[in-house]
């Protein structure tokens, strides 16, 4: 009975070891796991971020590009009208420069007759 004691007892022993092996695998593996979550996290937080920031980046961006072309239509209404004002006051002395031109011509005529009359 000794014996199967000591057996007994050997085969606790090594049973024993074998399960604190297991345990200790089992933490160790629990730890790289950790790790590995810890770097991963970490790796999230860092991407949300950079996104998080090129969103705002794009956001202000996309505000001067729309406060560009809202500057660039006004000077563009600008010009139109200083365009469309420029060609009334084109068409204003072109018509007037016509009246001119059918009064001298009227005028040349008039003094012609004259001349004939007088011969």
């Amino acid at each position: 009975t000794k014996h199967k004691l000591q057996l007994y007892h050997q085969a606790l022993t090594s049973l024993l070891q074998t399960h604190q092996t297991f345990l200790q695998t089992t933490y160790e593996h629990s730890k790289t796991q950790q790790i590995r979550l810890g770097t991963h996290l970490k790796q999230a937080v860092y991407y949300s971020h950079t996104l998080q920031n090129t969103q705002e980046r794009n956001k202000h961006q996309h505000s001067l590009m729309i406060q560009n072309i809202q500057t660039q239509q006004m000077i563009m209404q600008q010009k139109l009208k200083e365009s469309t004002e420029r060609e009334k006051e084109l068409v204003n002395d072109l018509q007037d420069m016509c009246e001119r031109l059918a009064t001298s011509e009227r005028e040349k005529t008039e003094a012609l007759i004259d001349l004939n009359i007088l011969k």
